[in-house]
Formats: C-alpha cells, structure tokens, sequence
C-alpha cells in the first residue's frame, strides 16, 4: 500500500462523515479470489504450468490454505496443514493470519489462529504490504467490518494479548498509528468509549501519537462529531490526562466548539491539580 499522507489542516466545515470515510479508505486492505502456485507460497494467474502443460487449477484453488481461511472452512484447513501446507504461506501477498480477518465472525478468527499455532505457524508475522500483525490489523477492520464484528472484538483483543506475543504499542509503518487510533474511526461510532476504555486496560498508551503527532484524542475531535467527543471524554478517564488534552488542542481548529469544550476540561485539570498542589 504506498504511502498515503492524512491532510488535518481543513475546516471543521467540512462534512466530518467524508473525511472520515477518506480516512476508513486509506486503511482498507482486499483479499480476492484467484489461483495459486502449487508451492502454497504466492498467487499465479489463471493457470500453473508443469511439466510444460498448462493445468486448470480450479480444484486445487478451493484447498489452498488462504482461500480455506477466507471462507472460515476450518476442516479444510485442518486437512491441508496436516497434509503439510505452510501455516506460515501467503496467498495474493497475504499471510493466513490477515485473511482470517477479512470477513469471518470473531470465534472463527480465534480458532483459526489457534489451529495455525498448534501447527507451530508463526501467528506474529507481518503483512508484507501493511507491515501490520494481526493485532493492529484487526483493529484496522474496526472501520470497515460489520456490527456482530465491533460488538464482539474485546474478545479478540483479549485472546491476542492474553498469548504476550504482541505488542499493544505497536504501530503501523505507514503514518504511525497505533491501535487508539483504528479504535476512534471504528463504523458504529458509539461503541468507540468502550473500545477505547479495553484498550486502555490492556496497556494502550492515550499519549501515543501517529507520525504528524495526533493523539487518539486529536483523531476524535478530527473526525469524529462533537457529542461522541463529549461521551469519550465521560467515560474515558485516561482522556481528561493534562498532556493528552493539551496534545489534542494543540492540533485542533482554532475557533472550533471541540477546542472550546477541550479547553473547558483542561482547565478543570489544572484547577484540580492547583488545589490538591496546596
């Protein structure tokens, strides 16, 4: 994917619903159907060759590892890496850990995962194109994938940082972002409290910013309307920290309402930490 700059210097005018959207975009990987080379390393054409023949490869797409985590068929899957395909294979440039994700429900995804370990598969590695494990690639379909996907992540989330493969810090190659980041421009935008809060408690820093220097905060008063700042900064004790506020500010509009309604809570902080300084 090459490198995309995220332009943060427009008007709170603007349709916040687009730019969102142009952001959600920026972070959507594809995984379509095609064939593969028999070695269940890359993806061909249409067709492989050996023995100089051209051979229609069709069935032998359907037992492909990658196109088996595609369609969550777990028995398949079961078969062809007991038969000695590689868990850690790619299919289109893809490890199976990524194509799990893209359109199975959370369970699905776990015992998939589950299934590549027991087969001494390395479930860390990194998608070659996003430089992303699937910790931070998972968050990344906050974006994108459906409501039943959202609802049942902490889940997921848990189960990833539960096997202390993982980082929670990590960051994407590409602009920076961390997991708070994905978590803010999730689809349904009232489960981004919640989501921010799990996060958090697993170890997530609210201070982490991207590589133009935006916090997860900054990313809710970008992109996100005023009254889901207001429900963040209820909820989400970690936001009302002096440097994370500060931070947000900072790269927010000037005469903007959520600068405003940030500088309220900032005030509040330094009034707090006046009185008990005494």
């Amino acid at each position: 994917m090459s490198r995309v700059s995220i332009s943060l210097k427009s008007s709170e005018k603007q349709n916040p619903n687009s730019r969102l959207e142009r952001r959600r975009s920026r972070h959507v990987s594809h995984c379509s159907d095609e064939t593969y080379d028999p070695n269940h390393t890359t993806c061909t054409n249409i067709h492989y060759h050996a023995k100089d023949s051209t051979i229609d490869c069709s069935r032998q797409k359907e037992r492909n590892p990658g196109v088996l985590c595609y369609k969550g068929d777990q028995n398949g899957l079961r078969e062809q890496l007991s038969a000695g395909a590689n868990p850690d294979c790619l299919y289109l440039n893809y490890p199976l850990t990524i194509i799990a994700l893209q359109k199975q429900p959370i369970l699905t995804i776990i015992n998939t995962l589950q299934m590549l370990r027991a087969f001494n598969g390395n479930i860390t590695i990194r998608d070659p194109q996003l430089k992303r494990t699937v910790l931070l690639e998972s968050a990344s379909k906050l974006m994108t994938r459906e409501l039943d996907y959202i609802e049942k992540y902490p889940i997921l989330l848990q189960w990833l940082v539960d096997t202390n493969l993982f980082n929670i810090h990590e960051r994407d190659f590409d602009e920076g972002c961390g997991i708070l980041h994905f978590v803010v421009l999730t689809k349904h935008d009232k489960y981004i409290p919640s989501l921010l809060l799990k996060c958090i408690e697993l170890g997530a820093d609210p201070r982490s910013e991207d590589s133009k220097g935006y916090n997860a905060l900054a990313y809710v008063v970008k992109f996100q309307p005023l009254n889901i700042l207001m429900e963040v900064m209820e909820k989400v004790p970690s936001m009302r920290d002096a440097e994370v506020l500060q931070r947000a500010i900072a790269k927010s509009s000037w005469m903007s309402k959520k600068r405003s309604y940030l500088k309220e809570w900032l005030n509040e902080c330094n009034d707090f930490y006046r009185f008990h300084s005494i």
